[in-house]
């Protein structure tokens, strides 16, 4: 009779022992700063530092959402007790929480991290074992591994170095049995419950010896009890026991059916049955000292469709931050305490779109397109089977209407410099986060998007342009701000010239005085000279230099000048010198034969008696040269137009000649009468371009003042130059090479007209 109320007893501790702990258990927790202000995407570790009877050794990696919420479930056939949750702070050490699962089988840690002078204390553990050789097996003792005060080791990981399998647990001093003798790597490996990782190993050298004989213990008692739901068995053998000064080191179940037996310690696992059935289930206990014991138990089990219960409630709450909605089930429950919600779906939908969220989340967020009411709803299922159903009309407001848009500007030059610094959103709590810019004049209109607070745009000439400006702000208010800002006219332009005279057959002499500068209160700053010869260019500010050349011939003599206030012009001379000891004159004419085909001939070039022309070289106006002595060459044009044709004569004695014409290649009816075609850009060549490019530029006038600029895509002038443009195609060589790699725009502008033309720089 003392047994039987004994035994009842002890099944009645250990019932009460499986509802004060749960073997599924829900953690949960916020990671905010010390603002209060959550922490997206941070590394949450979870780990079981007390999972009993189970045996299991658990260890989880979450995320926290935008919110800073995570959540997470683990699952052991043992209870839960101690958990250990680890977040990383900012200066890269770890904050450790050790939480106690109380009976409602909810766990919640919330961390603030990256506090002014917050500190982790430093985490240090160390592996240390010792052995003993007893015959071919030895006995370890890892009691000398070591951690900090305030933390223990959780667990013990062994490797032999032989075939076998690692022991796992938390085995202080195991015993094990080498197959032969040999030097054998075993290493130890031990976890704290604060984090610590240690590893220690050592060369075992394993001898042949006889191993004494002791005769079997039979003193140790296997014992089975169990309780049935379904086709899930749950089996203990806490009953079970050793000798005094002896313990059960291993536990083998056998189920019965065609499972792998389950080997290891463990007291009371659960096994879940394919089918009704009578099964015989046997355990199989050794102790430390040797003693073993079986026992085997018959189960029959039926099928059975337990009830499904409808006593779960699904729930939720919300919270709105801009259109920004966040949900929380927490409060939805199953059907009772020994069931869980599996599954959550949520439905929900505005005007654009519709969104159906399966699995498990418990706090999942949506972000609505725009303000006004939408229907929410959350369907849960439990473990038992049981479903509910929840369902909300949220009201989405409108956003905030008090930011404002504002702006100034600065004007130098045609560049325009705005700052919308004077901007504000709804509060101290918002911020802008677009400004949209539109400004346009008479050739280009600009959206500039993105968040630009101070642009420049540089207007193409003088005028009154509407200019206006966008904001948004986080909160979604809108605001737009315009005004008309004015271009004045530039400052009268400054003009390089020159005249020179031959003081002999090889001497020059300049005179820049009548240059002159943009007004009466600007000068001029700087003279460059280039003579067109081989030498260097001459830098400074000199007005009439005098410039030795080594050789008769005609030479391109251009000014370049620069004035106080920025303005620069350039002017081009030809001077022409002859050698009253080596005269020859070149001569050509011109005669079209077909559309675009041109027959020169320069048979009419002259050299004195006794010389004779040994080269002519021919510069046909459109970037071809013919070389060699042809005295009658024929030229296909690819283009109509008007081309400078030059031809240069050079003879025996070295004398050297230049002629240059106009040669018409187009069709004289049809001679363009429109204002656009005052002039026009032929070709540039080459495109792309490296370092320097020649555009061919047709103008209908002679003597044509012309700008040449180098825009890049947002509309900025790269590079200006100016020339003089004769009647028909001249040839302009443009340097590239200070021009970063993209697309560019050639734009050519005369009183009478203008013309642009894309290329790209390589």
């Amino acid at each position: 009779m003392k047994k039987l109320i004994r035994l009842a007893f002890i099944l009645c501790c250990l019932f009460l022992q499986d509802q004060l702990f749960a073997n599924t258990v829900i953690v949960k927790g916020y990671v905010t700063d010390s603002s209060n202000h959550a922490i997206a995407n941070r590394t949450v570790k979870i780990y079981s530092t007390d999972s009993t009877n189970g045996g299991c050794v658990l260890s989880h990696t979450v995320v926290t959402n935008p919110n800073g919420y995570y959540i997470d479930t683990l699952h052991c056939t043992g209870d839960i007790r101690q958990l250990v949750v680890i977040v990383e702070n900012c200066n890269g050490l770890k904050i450790y929480h050790t939480i106690q699962v109380g009976t409602t089988g909810i766990a919640e840690s919330n961390f603030m991290i990256c506090a002014p002078g917050a500190t982790t204390p430093n985490i240090s553990c160390k592996a240390v074992y010792s052995y003993t050789s007893l015959g071919t097996g030895v006995k370890f003792n890892a009691a000398g591994s070591a951690t900090i005060s305030g933390d223990s080791i959780i667990s013990r990981t062994w490797t032999f170095g032989d075939s076998s399998t690692s022991l796992t647990g938390n085995s202080v001093d195991p015993a094990h049995t080498f197959s032969k003798a040999g030097s054998y790597n075993v290493c130890l490996t031990i976890h704290t419950q604060k984090g610590c990782s240690s590893s220690s190993c050592q060369t075992v050298v394993v001898k042949d010896t006889v191993p004494v004989t002791r005769p079997p213990v039979t003193n140790c008692k296997a014992q089975i009890n169990f309780t049935k739901q379904g086709l899930t068995v749950k089996f203990t053998s806490a009953n079970s026991y050793a000798p005094t000064g002896d313990s059960i080191i291993s536990r083998t179940w056998l189920f019965g059916d065609s499972s792998t037996y389950l080997t290891g310690n463990r007291i009371d696992p659960y096994h879940v049955y394919a089918k009704a059935g009578t099964y015989t289930a046997c355990l199989y206990i050794k102790t430390k000292s040797g003693c073993e014991s079986k026992i085997c138990a018959e189960i029959i089990l039926q099928d059975s469709v337990p009830p499904v219960p409808t006593n779960c409630k699904a729930y939720f709450t919300y919270t709105i931050k801009d259109s920004l909605i966040t949900f929380n089930s927490e409060g939805s429950i199953a059907a009772s305490t020994d069931d869980s919600i599996i599954s959550r779906t949520w439905y929900y939908s505005d005007n654009t779109t519709s969104v159906s969220l399966g699995g498990n989340v418990v706090s999942p967020y949506y972000k609505y397109a725009k303000p006004g009411s939408y229907p929410v709803y959350l369907v849960i299922k439990t473990k038992k089977g049981c479903e509910s159903r929840y369902t909300v009309t949220v009201v989405i407001p409108p956003p905030p209407t008090n930011c404002k848009a504002y702006f100034t500007y600065t004007i130098k030059d045609s560049t325009i410099t705005f700052n919308s610094e004077g901007s504000k959103a709804t509060s101290d709590d918002d911020s802008i986060i677009s400004r949209t810019w539109y400004y346009a004049d008479n050739t280009t209109s600009v959206s500039l998007g993105g968040n630009v607070v101070s642009p420049s745009y540089k207007y193409a000439k003088p005028g009154s342009y509407p200019v206006y400006l966008v904001i948004k702000t986080r909160k979604g208010c809108e605001s737009r701000y315009t005004v008309t800002v004015v271009i004045p006219p530039p400052p009268p332009a400054c003009k390089a010239y020159f005249n020179f005279s031959v003081l002999d057959k090889s001497v020059v002499k300049f005179n820049s005085s009548y240059a002159k500068a943009a007004g009466e209160k600007d000068t001029i700053i700087s003279r460059t000279w280039l003579f067109g010869d081989s030498t260097a260019p001459l830098q400074g500010n000199q007005v009439d230099p005098s410039h030795v050349y080594t050789k008769a011939g005609k030479y391109t003599v251009t000014l370049y000048i620069k004035t106080k206030s920025g303005c620069e012009s350039s002017f081009t001379l030809t001077v022409a010198l002859t050698s009253a000891n080596c005269p020859v004159e070149a001569q050509f004419t011109a005669e079209r034969v077909s559309l675009k085909k041109i027959q020169f001939n320069s048979s009419l070039s002259k050299a004195q008696a006794g010389d004779s022309i040994i080269q002519r070289n021919w510069k046909f106006g459109d970037n071809t040269i013919l070389s060699g002595n042809d005295i009658m060459p024929v030229k296909e044009f690819s283009l109509l137009g008007i081309y400078n044709t030059c031809l240069q004569v050079r003879t025996l004695n070295g004398c050297e000649a230049q002629v240059c014409k106009q040669v018409i290649v187009q069709d004289t009816i049809n001679t363009p009468q429109a204002a656009v075609d005052y002039i026009k850009i032929m070709s540039i060549n080459p495109n792309p371009v490296i370092t320097r490019m020649m555009a061919t530029i047709y103008s209908r006038n002679s003597n044509t003042e012309a700008e040449i600029t180098v825009y890049d895509i947002y509309g900025l002038p790269k590079l200006t130059i100016k020339r003089t443009l004769s009647q028909g195609n001249n040839i302009i060589e443009v340097g590239c090479e200070a021009l970063y790699h993209g697309p560019y725009f050639l734009k050519v502008s005369t009183r009478n007209g203008r013309d642009s033309k894309a290329f790209y720089k390589l």
